[in-house]
């Protein structure tokens, strides 16, 4: 029912950890065998605006799962307030030190985290709220073997899709489907629909730095060099540039993104571009098919629909004869 490699947890600070044996416990009672954890998160206070629970409560638990949301008590695992997925709309940057989560109903939790776990604790949120929109879909798994990904992204723009453009959104893509989050709008599509993935960009570069020391003397010299030294460490900053394009027979969306460069992205989407290549390939060959009246040709060791002119099988890698 649960699987800690693909959840993500929360601890002091913004660090990862692994799931508490009270949260497991508590969501082992509270849920249905059906469901499963995409986040827990465990903050400093949370306090509740039109959401009914005492604030005295230290170290709560804030759980995610495919369906639901929870509030635990720490200690006991009492669950100090609870509702649907449907709820969760949105999380924001509040203060220096927490985070707010708007729910339906104009209803807010805040948590206090401090302010080293403010970002990490945000992304979590709201990757999980992405990643259980598209765990509670249903969709057709094409691709069995491909983890989850999440990332923050901003909206480019494209056709067929309820999503503003420019603004700042969260996108889940797994073996069964893409979803996406912004403050404003939700979309879902299963991977089954996918035509094609293209990922690109500039990928990582650095932008200041150049500081050159000198000075008069040997002592000027190395004072110059230290300060050179210096400067290029407090100017020099690091940049990802990376787009993602998706594409469906009436939809198309890009989105670029800061958290992986084109290389990391493609390798970490390894399996479900495996799948959409695989099908498309399966539909020209079965394209190409009907139209000369021939019967498709198979892998006689896992069955996959043989791509004309392919050496090697795309399911199993066996040389094909």
């Amino acid at each position: 029912m649960f699987d800690d490699s693909d959840v993500v947890a929360i601890g002091n600070y913004g660090r990862a950890t692994a799931v508490s044996p009270v949260v497991r416990e508590v969501l082992r009672r509270e849920c249905s065998s059906d469901r499963e954890i995409i986040m827990t998160m465990k903050c400093g206070r949370a306090i509740g605006f039109g959401v009914p629970f005492s604030r005295m409560n230290w170290s709560p638990y804030f759980c995610i799962t495919s369906t639901s949301w929870f509030l635990l008590g720490r200690r006991d695992g009492e669950v100090l307030a609870r509702g649907a997925l449907a709820e969760l709309l949105w999380a924001q940057r509040k203060s220096a030190d927490s985070v707010v989560v708007m729910l339906a109903g104009g209803r807010r939790l805040r948590f206090i985290v401090g302010g080293l776990a403010i970002d990490p604790s945000r992304t979590a949120i709201l990757e999980g709220v992405a990643r259980a929109n598209l765990a509670s879909a249903n969709f057709n798994n094409i691709a069995p073997q491909q983890r989850a990904v999440a990332f923050e992204a901003l909206h480019y723009g494209g056709y067929g899709a309820p999503l503003p453009a420019d603004e700042e959104s969260v996108i889940s893509l797994t073996g069964a489907g893409v979803s996406v989050l912004s403050a404003t709008a939700r979309w879902m599509r299963p991977s089954s629909e996918i035509r094609g993935i293209q990922i690109g960009g500039v990928g990582e570069y650095t932008t200041g730095g150049g500081w050159f020391g000198g000075g008069l003397g040997v002592s000027g010299a190395l004072e110059g060099a230290a300060f050179a030294a210096i400067m290029n460490i407090l100017t020099t900053r690091r940049h990802v540039d990376t787009l993602i394009r998706i594409i469906f027979d009436d939809a198309e969306v890009t989105f670029g993104t800061e958290k992986y460069t084109p290389a990391r992205l493609e390798v970490a989407l390894s399996a479900l571009l495996a799948a959409v290549r695989m099908r498309g390939s399966h539909q020209s060959a079965t394209l190409q098919d009907a139209s000369t009246g021939q019967g498709t040709r198979f892998c006689t060791g896992c069955g996959t629909p043989r791509v004309a002119g392919a050496a090697f099988c795309g399911g199993c890698g066996q040389r094909l004869p």
